[in-house]
């Protein structure tokens, strides 16, 4: 089920993100330091969406998973991307 998609351009969009993700872990649940990493993670993802990969969007929904729900965040960029992947794995 999605959540929510954010536009990731500016500044300004990770700070709405940093809103966005404390409500969303807030209102399924997790407990506050669990909260705290989602918030970190979608923040770091955020800035690297900024300042390498030209803005972007992050989508923000809950699965299915083993019976419980879990967060997925899918980040999309507009970067180049990563030459030679399989060679840095």
């Amino acid at each position: 089920m999605r959540l929510t998609t954010l536009k990731i351009e500016a500044d300004e969009d990770i700070v709405r993100l940093r809103m966005v993700g404390q409500e969303v872990a807030r209102r399924c649940g997790f407990a506050k330091f669990a909260e705290t990493r989602i918030v970190t993670a979608l923040l770091e993802l955020g800035r690297n969406i900024v300042q390498h990969g030209g803005g972007g969007r992050m989508t923000l929904s809950l699965e299915p998973r083993a019976g419980a729900l879990e967060l997925a965040v899918e980040a999309i960029d507009q970067g180049p991307g990563i030459p030679d992947l399989d060679a840095r794995l």
